[in-house]
């Protein structure tokens, strides 16, 4: 079972969908782009801002995670990872070796 963040969901009364990004070569241009395919999912349980997906998603798929609602399908895309930025990773980082400088401190392994 995978579970996705709520937010990547298209919630809609005729089935809950998700934006799969997907390479396709662009036959006027012979390019390889990225576009998105409109997949039908099925939901399972929540866990905080996760839901559990059933059936509809393949691992390793990459899934568009907000703004889905502007989105349609065979759309060209282009990954922007600026929002994750070193940063944030960096801070991420630090908070799990302060957490293990802590479990170490409390002889916790």
């Amino acid at each position: 079972m995978l579970a996705i963040p709520a937010t990547a969901v298209l919630y809609a009364p005729y089935g809950d969908t998700v934006f799969i990004i997907e390479d396709k070569k662009n036959e006027k241009t012979g390019q390889m782009e990225k576009i998105l395919r409109q997949q039908i999912v099925q939901l399972g349980g929540t866990r905080g801002d996760f839901v559990s997906v059933l059936s509809g998603l393949k691992e390793g798929e990459t899934v568009v995670t907000s703004g889905v609602f502007k989105l349609r399908p065979n759309m060209p895309v282009v990954v922007d990872m600026a929002l994750n930025s070193g940063k944030k990773i960096q801070d991420m980082a630090i908070a799990i070796v302060d957490m293990q400088t802590i479990a170490t401190a409390m002889g916790i392994q």
